[in-house]
């Protein structure tokens, strides 16, 4: 607590709301679970209290293996070169920003984060200036914004940052290849479990980190690229919208980052290793989703046991999107017939453990379409977002002749991991 309390103000806002278990971020408990369970990720929670870059290499896991492609280990550009151009784009953003269907809701959504402590704002051009020159960086007026846009998921809209267009990733590299898990790998888990208990029920839960990449702070030095430029439709008396450029400035990672793939990745990495070995949880995660299918016998200590560790060390998750025991079964409506643990949806895929079926929800199906089309509307598709949509996509990977699905979502891996 402590230590928690000697970092910079931006830092304390996202790891440190209070002084009960659960809501500050544990990072010595964690740090001491990492070490006594053998993880070879043991950087990570000092260079998570530091604040993890957004630009330039990203700092290596130890636990990942090497990047394969040698253009994604080397960087399109300097950071330096970046901010060259920062006034140019200011411009731009002022002159291409416009009022649209999705401003309204995007722009309530940042002041709820920033009311959260994710970020702070909202600021004219020259309060962003002051804001980073009076958090001690140096040569403050230097900083380019990312545009925040609209997209509609799920019935809802979702704010999105495009760290591409700014250049901002195209200043990434890494030495290493992100591994995470799959459909694919849900169902071998699934059948591998029928072959050593064929006779045994199984069951399953779900978490679901809340503002995941907000809870990982952005390094001081790199909050100049961290600001976010939104409309805000600033009605008049009348109702008359008088649309301006505002921006937030982000305590937190943003969604469209390349790096923050990777910044944030490593955490439930962590947390998977530690209730592995040192609680026997059998689990696995996929960016901030996590789950765990074992026999009916043990599922609930090993529900239990998860969001006892999780509360404990202060990392947030969505209590309306849990899965498994009966209080997270609607009491009426869709999915209030089914029985505790049986029926869980891991990567958008439901998963019938006593009919070893699975199979896509028609509203899952009817959200994901909604998603593409919003995508292909607004022409952009930021880095986040295509690894979040290649997860959700993850079905068919799996169900078309084996793995031969991967072919179809090759496109947004690349878009994934790449600059522009």
């Amino acid at each position: 607590m402590a230590r928690l309390r000697q970092l910079p103000k931006s830092h304390r806002k996202v790891l440190l709301r209070g002084s009960k278990f659960g809501e500050f971020f544990h990072w010595a408990l964690f740090q001491e679970m990492i070490e006594e369970s053998g993880y070879a990720d043991r950087e990570y929670m000092e260079q998570l209290l530091q604040g993890l870059n957004v630009t330039g290499r990203v700092l290596p896991s130890n636990v990942w293996g090497p990047e394969p492609v040698p253009e994604k280990r080397r960087p399109e550009k300097t950071a330096d070169e970046v901010l060259a151009t920062a006034w140019e784009y200011r411009a731009l953003v002022r002159r291409e920003m416009k009022l649209d269907q999705y401003s309204a809701t995007v722009y309530k959504d940042s002041i709820e984060e920033r009311d959260m402590g994710f970020c702070e704002g909202p600021f004219d051009e020259s309060g962003v200036t002051q804001h980073l020159a009076e958090s001690g960086i140096q040569d403050p007026e230097k900083w380019i914004p990312l545009r925040r846009f609209g997209v509609e998921q799920k019935s809802k809209i979702r704010g999105c940052d495009d760290a591409a267009a700014n250049g901002v990733n195209a200043t990434s590299c890494r030495d290493e290849k992100l591994a995470i898990s799959s459909v694919d790998a849900i169902a071998a888990t699934i059948r591998l479990w029928r072959k050593l208990v064929p006779d045994v029920r199984l069951g399953g839960w779900a978490l679901d980190e809340y503002k995941a990449y907000r809870q990982v702070p952005i390094a001081l030095s790199e909050r100049r690229f961290a600001v976010v430029a939104v409309t805000d439709p600033n009605p008049d008396r009348d109702g008359v919208a008088r649309p301006k450029v505002v921006y937030f400035v982000m305590n937190g990672h943003c969604f469209g980052y390349t790096n923050a793939v990777y910044n944030y990745c490593r955490r439930p990495r962590a947390l998977r290793h530690v209730l592995m070995h040192l609680f026997k949880v059998p689990t696995d995660d996929y960016v901030d989703d996590r789950w765990g299918l074992e026999p009916m016998g043990s599922i609930a200590s090993s529900y239990w046991c998860t969001t006892e560790v999780v509360r404990m060390l202060g990392i947030r998750v969505q209590d309306d999107k849990a899965q498994g025991p009966e209080d997270t079964i609607p009491k009426e409506g869709p999915g209030s017939d089914k029985e505790p643990w049986t029926r869980p949806e891991l990567l958008g895929v439901i998963f019938d453990l006593d009919k070893y079926e699975a199979q896509i929800k028609p509203k899952r199906r009817e959200a994901l379409v909604q998603e593409i089309n919003s995508i292909l509307a607004n022409g952009r598709l930021p880095a986040g977002q295509a690894s979040k949509l290649k997860g959700k996509l993850q079905f068919a990977c799996c169900t078309l002749f084996g793995r031969s699905g991967r072919a179809y979502v090759r496109a947004l891996s690349e878009r994934q991991y790449e600059h522009k």
